[in-house]
């Protein structure tokens, strides 16, 4: 439990129906949660143990987890005809699959020829910004600013436009410092010895 993280741990275990002889065994693992925003969730697989069952590591956190993207061979935006022509011309069809040492090598040769091609094929996109990190009390006053405007616009009381004006100040003062506190850590890092000034 550490840097306000907490983590819980299951296993995948095989479910088998020995009765019906046609299922497919499959697998049972699911962690619930309620009102955690996916932002502050991080569930990985745990490969370290030598057996039928897979444990699952869920990390619950009170700051944004930064994900690593999944990698792939391409993006969204790849040219598919350079793709395709690219393996027509690569693949060599007249190849000879007596041995295993035969099948081997233009295996590998195939898989190369396809990641070489992915690479070609698609375009490189800028990495995205990570998103900015909320605090939760300001989470909370946001919610509460919406629930209050909604109220004053159902009753339109002088006491729900005061209760509404009260939480939208708290809320202004809050943001401003947190954009005061985020301009102070980046003028704190601002350094003459990585470029940055």
């Amino acid at each position: 439990m550490e840097n306000n993280k907490y983590s819980f741990l299951t296993t995948a275990t095989p479910n088998y129906w020995p009765t019906d002889q046609r299922k497919t065994p499959d697998l049972l693992d699911f962690f619930v949660a309620r009102g955690i925003s996916e932002s502050y969730l991080d569930i990985t697989a745990s490969y370290d143990l030598s057996s039928d069952h897979s444990p699952i590591i869920a990390t619950v956190s009170e700051i944004v987890i930064n994900k690593q993207p999944t990698p792939m061979q391409h993006n969204r935006k790849p040219d598919w005809d350079v793709y395709k022509e690219a393996i027509q011309h690569g693949i060599n069809l007249h190849t000879t699959l007596k041995s295993p040492q035969e099948i081997e090598h233009p295996v590998t040769q195939f898989i190369t020829i396809l990641q070489e091609t992915a690479k070609l094929a698609t375009p490189p996109i800028a990495e995205a910004r990570e998103p900015p990190h909320i605090p939760v009390e300001i989470k909370h006053l946001i919610a509460a600013k919406r629930e209050a405007r909604a109220r004053w616009h159902q009753t339109h009381s002088p006491v729900d436009k005061n209760k509404f004006n009260r939480i939208s100040n708290r809320l202004k003062a809050k943001l401003n410092e947190a954009c005061d506190s985020s301009l102070q850590d980046y003028i704190n890092r601002l350094s003459r010895h990585n470029n940055s000034l």
